[in-house]
């Protein structure tokens, strides 16, 4: 530091007291962006600087981020978007010593590199590298005003000396966050965790953390006002063994000092109340390097969905075998009888016990298709071949199917009906099941009407049974395999149409239709409706019902708003083993934060969420995009799904669903958005080498296809259907983003060069996308 021995003393004195402020300064914080500022303005102040500059490399070579001080918002714009800018940071970047020029242009055209042409003003300058242990860390520009003084040497030595310092503070920052960061996609793992995890400490035995799931679980057991240490006091264990552990007798801390592993065992929570939980623990000790037990880390899997479902699975097969027993009763005596009473039966009598053997035979079979449908349902296999179907001769089948029997029928369709994407066979099927049930209730004198007519993107079937109504509360219940309702007596009776209604449901929601039953009033009896989708006239047929259609090279993203851990992975595994990429989000907020990148093509959305509004919902998303949204409801939330279908939802869902309902309104939702796009009748667009075919949805260079994402190619047509201008950054935010907000830094800058290089096009020689300064960009021509 040669500069600085020559120094005057009091001039020195105040140098070094300056440097020491300035480290003092960027040691105030660990937050990395916050870090960077700091030691650029110090730096710019240290040396009496106009304007200051530092990029960051990061651990692959690669420039991480640049900050300046002392520039305006648009200085720092165009020093970003200046013609090969980054070929002149990196050379920069690779010097090992302080570097003072009073030209920088001349020293660019020294060192053989392109003519260095900033959009605005620069002076003398200075550089100084930021090291740390040999390795760059990133490096710092400082520039005066042209008619100002250049860098002395004693500027450089003190910039030297600070750079040294700042480097430690900026790796320690980057450490910081990289620590940070990993701390918190491990908590949002452990808070997002569909199994519960407690972690006591010891010798007190307080619980020290908890997630979601673990406070969902004891959550029935305490009080709103109760706090969770309260109840552990209170509780009664009961281990698989009959053991019992009561904890108001032997304190928690106790019980977890022995150190005990457990694994996987059924443990039983009781209170004195009478109300108890039955859990799957496993429960292990984390020990000290003196071998005590420091702390106990708990995970506990709420067993009452699955004892739910062993209630629900012993109904269904006692449902079935009731069913199956009455047709095999009457084959068996019938077969019985003619074995018997051959000799001595008449021939109308043979043949009238050989149909009724035929027809419970037949009644048999159907039974037996109907499980083998309900169990595709379940796991989202079932497959349905979807063409272009005219409406009217959906009815006119499963009405002629009815023509034996004792079912009065009217027919009611609407004119100009268009055509709608079905599986004929299986429409029929559902047609004919609901009339039938309808008939069932209804008096013989009275017909059953069947009605169709144009429902927005859909169109709407309905029948309409005029006799007794369900009560409204029960309505949902009867597509569920096993409806229950209360009986006269009080108690619960199964209802006998369950499994016909549930097949029904699941066939009508792997069509990307709903179907529901209603109450129209005293004496109006019940409405049942289904709606299938509009076929578009692009449309592809057949399309499966468990595969989407996708882009060539890129999956289809998903957002998943949704608070609920089960729910998270359910949604996930049906998804993706569809095919999609799916991203699962807590709130809107972390949505809308995605990168450029890995913006949804679609978002599914909980009102059960935290903030999830659906009209507010809505109004955020649709400010930033216009991505379809399919709402998930609960029951009781028809008021806010409403909303939001009004405020612009594409669809609804309602819990619990099938993975084939969740597949396919899924892909009819995407079908409806890009349906429009994949229709455009434009001649393509050819520049040099780069060829689009807005028809196709394609994009080639000499030939070879292009995969884009979305919004790579939104962006790329935008651009080619202004051929000519040249569009601006926030222009460029509304037309692609869909966004009237001032255009976030960044933003479009990170796709143009995506664009580019997968285009193979080059900033500092474009070919295809254009910077034009002080403007934006325009597609060369």
């Amino acid at each position: 530091h040669a500069g600085l021995r020559q120094a005057p003393l009091g001039a020195l004195c105040e140098r070094m007291l300056r440097l020491g402020e300035a480290s003092l300064n960027i040691n105030e914080s660990l937050e990395f962006d916050s870090v960077l500022q700091v030691v650029v303005d110090s730096a710019r102040e240290l040396t009496g600087a106009r304007f200051g500059g530092l990029t960051v490399i990061d651990e692959s070579g690669l420039h991480e981020a640049l900050v300046t001080s002392g520039m305006t918002a648009e200085q720092h714009r165009l020093l970003t978007e200046m013609p090969g800018g980054l070929e002149f940071f990196e050379h920069l970047g690779r010097l090992n010593e302080p570097l003072g020029v009073a030209d920088l242009a001349a020293y660019f055209a020294s060192q053989g590199l392109r003519e260095f042409r900033p959009s605005f003003e620069f002076g003398p300058c200075l550089v100084a590298p930021v090291r740390s242990s040999r390795e760059t860390v990133g490096c710092i520009y400082l520039t005066r005003p042209a008619t100002g003084p250049e860098f002395s040497d004693e500027d450089a030595a003190v910039l030297a000396m600070f750079a040294s310092q700042a480097a430690l503070v900026i790796a320690n920052a980057r450490r910081y966050r990289d620590e940070q960061r990993a701390r918190a996609d491990l908590e949002t793992l452990i808070d997002t965790s569909p199994v519960g995890v407690l972690v006591f400490d010891l010798p007190q035995g307080d619980p020290v953390r908890a997630n979601r799931e673990a406070l969902r679980i004891v959550g029935d057991l305490h009080g709103p006002d109760e706090p969770p240490v309260r109840l552990l006091k209170m509780m009664t264990v009961r281990r698989a063994d009959g053991r019992e552990v009561s904890l108001a007798e032997r304190p928690l801390a106790q019980a977890l000092a022995a150190g005990e592993t457990v694994r996987a065992e059924r443990i039983e929570l009781a209170r004195a109340d009478g109300r108890s939980l039955t859990v799957l623990v496993n429960a292990t000790p984390i020990l000290s390097t003196g071998g005590d037990v420091e702390s106990m880390v708990v995970t506990m899997q709420d067993m009452t969905p699955l004892e739910e479902l062993d209630r629900m699975r012993a109904d269904f097969l006692g449902l079935v075998s009731e069913e199956m027993r009455a047709p095999l009763v009457a084959v068996k005596g019938s077969a019985a009888t003619l074995l018997e009473s051959l000799p001595v039966l008449d021939p109308a009598e043979t043949a009238q016990l050989v149909r009724i053997i035929e027809s419970q035979a037949d009644r048999m079979r159907g039974l037996i298709g109907e499980l083998l449908d309900a169990a595709q349902i379940e796991t989202g296999t079932l497959a349905v071949a979807l063409e272009p179907t005219e409406v009217a001769r959906l009815i006119d089948e499963a009405a002629s199917a009815l023509a034996n029997s004792s079912i009065d029928v009217t027919i009611d369709v609407a004119a100009g009906l268009p055509l709608v994407m079905a599986d004929r066979r299986r429409i029929v099927g559902v047609l004919h099941t609901i009339v039938s049930v309808a008939a069932r209730r209804s008096d013989a004198s009275t017909p059953t009407r069947i009605s169709a007519e144009r429902e927005g993107g859909h169109v709407r079937f309905s029948v309409q049974d005029p006799g007794r109504a369900t009560p409204g509360e029960h309505l949902a219940d009867l597509f569920k395999r096993i409806p229950r309702f209360p009986s006269d007596g009080g108690a619960h009776r199964i209802h006998r149409s369950g499994l016909p209604l549930a097949v029904c449901e699941g066939t009508v929601e792997a069509h990307g239709g709903r179907i529901w039953a209603d109450y129209d009033g005293a004496g109006e009896g019940t409405r049942w409706a289904f709606t299938l989708p509009v076929a578009q006239p692009t449309a592809h047929a057949p399309l499966s019902s468990t595969r989407p259609r996708q882009p060539q090279d890129q999956a289809i993203r998903i957002a998943v708003i949704e608070h609920d851990p089960l729910t998270q992975r359910y949604i996930n595994d049906t998804l993706s083993k569809a095919g999609y990429h799916v991203t699962v989000a807590a709130d809107i907020h972390q949505v809308l934060a995605l990168p450029a990148a890995d913006t949804p093509d679609l978002v599914l959305a909980s009102l059960a969420a935290p903030g999830a509004d659906g009209v507010e919902l809505m109004s955020v998303l649709r400010a930033r995009s216009d991505v379809p949204v399919i709402l998930v409801a609960g029951y009781g939330q028809d008021e806010a799904t409403q909303g939001a279908l009004e405020a612009g939802a594409a669809d609804y869902i309602v819990k619990p669903f099938s993975p084939t309902e969740l597949v396919a309104r899924t892909r009819a939702a995407l079908h409806q958005h890009t349906a429009p796009e994949s229709a455009d009748t434009r001649e393509p667009f050819s520049v040099g080498e780069l060829t689009i075919d807005y028809a196709a949805r394609t994009v080639t260079v000499a030939g070879r296809p292009v995969p884009l994402s979305r919004t790579e190619h939104q962006l790329l047509c935008e651009l080619s259907l202004n051929a000519g201008r040249a569009l601006s950054h926030d222009q460029l935010m509304r037309r692609v983003w869909q966004s009237n907000s001032p255009a976030a830094p960044g933003i479009v800058r990170s796709a143009i060069k995506r664009l580019r290089r997968k285009l193979g096009d080059s900033a500092t020689d474009a070919s295809y996308i254009i910077t034009v300064p002080h403007m934006g960009y325009r597609i060369g021509t």
